[in-house]
C-alpha cells in the first residue's frame, strides 16, 4: 500500500474515531504509522493473514529453551484414513516483541481446540532450508 493510501485510510479513522481531534496531523501519523508497521510482511498480523488456517485440537506443547520458542503437536480435525494428523509446529520466540502474547497464547495451549495458523519460514540453514511456525491459535472455546 502507498504512503497516499495509508495517510487517506489514517484521516479516514481518525474522523471517524472522534469529532475534531486538537491534534488532528499528529493523530494522523499515529495511526499512519500504524497502518504501515502492520503492513510490513514481518508482522504478525501479515503473517497470520497470509498463513493456513486448520481446525483441530493441540496435543502437547512443550518450551524448548535452546530456541525460545514452543514446540507445539496440533492433530488436524478431519481424520484420513493411514495417515499421522498429528503435526508439530514452532511458536514465534518468546524473547521477540510479541513474546509475552506467545507465552500467554501458547502456556496453556494444551487440549484446547481451535484453529492453528501456520506457515513456512524459510532459515539461513541449507540442511533445513524452512521451519513450519504457528504464529497465532483462535482458541474455540
Amino acid at each position: 500500500m502507498e504512503n497516499s493510501q495509508i495517510i487517506a485510510n489514517a484521516v479516514q479513522i481518525v474522523n471517524s474515531a472522534t469529532d475534531e481531534p486538537d491534534n488532528f496531523d499528529f493523530e494522523v501519523a499515529r495511526v499512519a504509522l500504524m497502518l504501515r508497521r502492520q503492513l510490513r510482511e514481518t508482522s504478525l498480523v501479515s503473517r497470520i493473514l497470509n498463513a493456513t488456517a486448520i481446525f483441530g485440537t493441540v496435543v502437547s506443547v512443550a518450551f524448548e529453551e535452546s530456541s525460545k520458542r514452543y514446540v507445539i503437536q496440533f492433530k488436524a480435525g478431519k481424520q484420513r484414513e493411514g495417515f499421522d494428523d498429528i503435526e508439530s509446529f514452532r511458536s514465534d520466540r518468546v524473547d521477540g516483541p510479541n513474546g509475552r502474547m506467545v507465552e500467554q497464547m501458547w502456556s496453556n495451549a494444551a487440549g484446547r481446540r481451535g484453529y492453528i495458523y501456520k506457515y513456512l519460514e524459510a532459515t539461513n540453514d541449507p540442511k533445513k532450508p524452512s521451519v513450519r511456525l504457528a504464529p497465532y491459535i483462535q482458541f474455540l472455546d
